[in-house]
């Protein structure tokens, strides 16, 4: 895996200043950062929550990835092959979590965190990608849906205890 890429040029602020996107896997180091975005997003610190996920996701054979402007993150996507968790065959990968900051929502970013996330699966031989999504969240299933997601045959079961 490249450390770096240039993902997205043209993405400014003011719409004046040109700003390049760049992608690179993501560490336990992000854990601040991280832990800053989603507080934004979810409106609670979980820097516990995210300590554990990191050192997770960097043990992973497959890395996650963030995306930031001049070493600001601001969006990132955590995923991982299955395993044959739940009966769901190795060649298939689950896309846990993704965000982006407010200010940089509409402008590709989450997309190419996708696209680059998903060719590294396709390397490993992943063929298919879940993603779990809540019927109110709106936003993701829009997103989801617009980069090709469509229900699959999965079935989710329920019991409140």
């Amino acid at each position: 895996m490249r450390n770096t890429i240039t993902a997205l040029r043209g993405c400014g602020l003011g719409g004046s200043v040109a700003e390049t996107v760049k992608l690179r896997v993501l560490t336990v180091s992000d854990i601040e950062a991280v832990a800053d975005l989603d507080e934004s997003l979810v409106g609670v610190r979980r820097r516990e929550y995210w300590q554990n996920r990191l050192e997770r996701a960097e043990a992973s054979w497959v890395p996650s990835l963030v995306a930031e402007i001049n070493g600001r993150v601001i969006g990132f996507i955590l995923g991982s092959p299955s395993g044959w968790e739940y009966g769901i065959p190795e060649d298939v990968a689950l896309i846990d979590t993704i965000g982006v900051c407010h200010e940089y929502r509409g402008r590709g970013i989450g997309k190419q965190l996708f696209k680059e996330m998903s060719s590294m699966f396709g390397r490993v031989g992943i063929r298919t990608i879940y993603v779990f999504a809540r019927q109110e969240n709106g936003d993701l299933l829009r997103f989801c849906r617009s980069i090709g997601f469509r229900e699959g045959d999965m079935i989710k079961l329920e019991l409140t205890i």
